[in-house]
């Protein structure tokens, strides 16, 4: 038994703390944010166009929150005086600082927890911990994001009666918190679709954007760099290769260049002694000419 447990990764039970704390700071938050919105605040969808009363709108109030909480900002609610600015500053201030941290990290705990739990599920009896916690983490992550985004187009789709393509947009927009403005929720069955699927599918996606870009980095360093290193390496080989084979070159031929410097230095003067001796042999071989053709003309007298 103990032989099936060892390659097992301790599943570290997450402090009451941890979770109790977070949903109560969440909870006097939104109601916080909620109450302003929806008592005290007057907005309206255009900066310019008179505000507009939303006092006693609970649906309203709560969308605000949790598009001011999710820092989307579609800009269909806009503060005009003076002290609903200020109150808009700390409710975004409050949220971004100190309640979203606390949030995210409650977030991370329960992320981990899952994947310890899928990892002693499935791969409890493999080896290569860090690999297969990699797996689970990547997979999770992929499928989290696909899911999100599935039902955030067919929710906006649905109730808000948008194309695929609007939907998608609309989507992506959202969980990537930019809110251009050009789409908002408009109905009241999708602000209440947007106070449940915005915060939610806003956290879950963060943290598995954070956990691909950590194993992006991690592959990144032990893979990508010595790669890089090797390429680099092996350029300095051939370049370097290239300069021996030039200079091996360079060297033969002023080898060549000497040896011949040398053969015709040693034939200039074998041509000289041989064209010297060559002179008086000459001479004798005419004087032996000479000397024939006078005794033949002789004989030739005599006779």
């Amino acid at each position: 038994m103990a032989g099936n447990m060892q390659h097992q990764l301790p599943l570290q039970p997450i402090p009451y703390p941890l979770i109790f704390v977070p949903i109560v700071q969440f909870g006097l938050y939104f109601i916080f944010a909620i109450t302003g919105f929806s008592f005290f605040h007057h907005f309206s969808s255009n900066k310019n166009s008179p505000p507009k009363l939303v006092r006693n709108s609970i649906v309203d109030g709560t969308y605000m929150a949790v598009v001011t909480f999710a820092t989307v900002g579609y800009g269909d609610f806009v503060a005009h005086a003076i002290w609903e600015k200020w109150f808009a500053i700390a409710v975004i201030g409050i949220g971004c600082l100190y309640v979203e941290p606390c949030v995210n990290l409650c977030m991370i705990r329960l992320s981990d927890r899952l994947i310890t739990h899928l990892y002693n599920r499935i791969f409890a009896n493999a080896g290569n911990v860090e690999g297969n916690v990699i797996k689970i983490e990547f997979t999770c992550s992929i499928l989290s994001i696909v899911l999100v985004v599935s039902v955030g187009v067919a929710g906006i789709c649905i109730i808000e009666g948008h194309s695929f393509t609007d939907g998608l947009y609309f989507c992506v927009c959202s969980l990537a918190l930019v809110g251009y403005g050009d789409l908002s929720f408009k109905t009241t069955g999708g602000k209440y679709f947007a106070i449940f699927w915005l915060p939610s599918s806003a956290l879950i996606v963060r943290r598995a954007i954070d956990i691909i870009h950590h194993h992006f980095d991690s592959w990144r360093v032990h893979r990508l760099v010595p790669m890089v290193v090797t390429v680099v390496n092996w350029c300095h080989v051939v370049q370097t290769a290239g300069s021996l084979r030039q200079t091996d070159e360079g060297a033969a031929t002023a080898t060549r260049g000497l040896e011949e410097e040398g053969s015709a230095t040693a034939a200039g003067p074998r041509e000289v002694g041989e064209a010297a001796a060559a002179g008086p042999r000459e001479e004798g071989e005419a004087a032996a000419a000479a000397q024939a053709l006078a005794v033949q003309k002789g004989e030739q007298a005599g006779a």
